[in-house]
């Protein structure tokens, strides 16, 4: 599934995977690794446990707010740090749709932009 299987090679697959994760909504996720995907999760799986992962964080660069609860985002910076202190930054340039839980100050559900 990796082309050369180096962390940062493997860490951007998996940004990826969770990025389209959460924009494709449950039925990929259960499509992708709940039926049938065996290797894919192995992959993850031995991957997370050879290289544990410390923290994920999405920073939003460029956005304009639809409403008093949506969001649309263009352009997010992430960064994967690992335990180790091998850091894997990545800039997405994406639209998608932040619905925001203000309240408990997290994002509820991201879907792409109409």
């Amino acid at each position: 599934m990796y082309t050369d299987g180096s962390p940062q090679h493997i860490a951007q697959q998996l940004l990826a995977s969770l990025d389209t994760a959460f924009t494709q909504g449950p039925e990929f996720v259960k499509d992708v690794i709940g039926e049938g995907n065996d290797e894919y999760l192995r992959n993850i799986s031995s991957f997370l446990e050879a290289h544990p992962v410390a923290e994920v964080k999405t920073v939003v660069r460029d956005a304009m707010w639809q409403d008093a609860g949506k969001l649309m985002v263009f352009s997010v910076q992430e960064k994967l740090r690992f335990r180790d202190g091998k850091v894997v930054p990545e800039q997405r340039q994406q639209c998608s749709l932040w619905t925001l839980n203000k309240s408990e100050r997290r994002v509820h559900a991201v879907e792409p932009c109409p």
